[in-house]
């Protein structure tokens, strides 16, 4: 599958505007969604998502074959994975739950659903003189697995390692088969280790929405990315692909004077794990902290 999408960016005093205004293209009202999205880097030497022993069975026809592939763009590249859950506004601030909330029991008991997600690094495209600058529509190879249970221990039976995590805030709209959506991204404490030098986890519960909210988010301007999205399935059809692309550039050229568009370095989607020149063990890239967002 591939994701194509365009970018602009919102400021927090526009947001209200922005979505009485899509609310008016769409016919419908926003859909507010929070995520927490937890960011699991691959080992430095790719070796796949071989191991299976955690992926609950029977693994539908459809599911298999999306493991099937994800597992083949692993072998070729190790890669930042997201393990995204749904959060209750209402749940957050409370103290760790039973194994049905978005604490670190429920997640990592493997008792939550999540979406496994992956996405490659932008398709690099013409339009630009400059190097790594793409046109507005950015176009990425994506899998995304739904509604999965046990992903840290898929993860970590295949040497992925927890790095860190971010709660997603966005509306969502839909129109002639596009995906409009603001989101904005905020961070989140981290865990007190267990003992000096342990590798981090997840927290074993959230902040409240106001603590969230009110602290500094990952862009201090609070600023809101907004997209407009769509995904191609059979993205081996050049036409389906080309088709995409106008309906984007439809979609940009009726929403001229409203939000601005802008060009995408595609380095800054990029979550591949360098590996390393001499054979050692290296760490996520400390840029790549920046860019583990969409």
């Amino acid at each position: 599958m591939h994701e194509l999408f365009l970018t602009a960016v919102v400021p927090d005093a526009d947001i209200e505007r922005a979505k009485a205004l899509l609310q008016g293209l769409s016919g419908m009202t926003a859909r507010g969604t929070v995520h927490r999205i937890l960011y699991f880097a691959g080992p430095p030497q790719p070796r796949g998502l071989a191991v299976k022993r955690a992926i609950p069975q029977p693994i539908q026809p459809a599911q298999g074959r999306l493991w099937t592939e994800l597992h083949q763009q692993m072998v070729r590249q190790s890669f930042v994975l997201q393990a995204r859950y749904p959060v209750n506004r209402d749940e957050l601030g409370a103290a760790p739950g039973p194994a049905t909330s978005p604490g670190a029991a429920a997640i990592l008991s493997g008792a939550a659903q999540g979406t496994l997600r992956w996405t490659d690094i932008p398709d690099p495209t013409g339009g630009s003189s400059t190097t790594g600058i793409t046109r507005l529509v950015t176009q990425r190879k994506k899998v995304e697995l739904p509604e999965t249970r046990n992903l840290p221990a898929i993860l970590t039976d295949n040497g992925y390692r927890f790095k860190s995590e971010l709660i997603e805030e966005s509306f969502i709209f839909y129109s002639n088969g596009n995906e409009y959506v603001l989101a904005r991204y905020h961070r989140l404490p981290s865990a007190a280790p267990a003992a000096p030098g342990t590798p981090p986890t997840p927290l074993a519960a959230l902040p409240s929405w106001d603590q969230i909210t009110n602290s500094a988010g990952v862009d201090p301007s609070r600023q809101w990315l907004f997209f407009v999205r769509r995904h191609v399935v059979d993205d081996t059809s050049p036409d389906k692909m080309k088709k995409a692309v106008e309906a984007l550039e439809a979609a940009r050229a009726q929403l001229t004077g409203i939000f601005a568009f802008v060009p995408v370095d595609r380095r800054a989607h990029d979550t591949r794990i360098e590996r390393p020149a001499g054979g050692g063990n290296v760490g996520l890239p400390a840029a790549q902290a920046q860019k583990l967002r969409t």
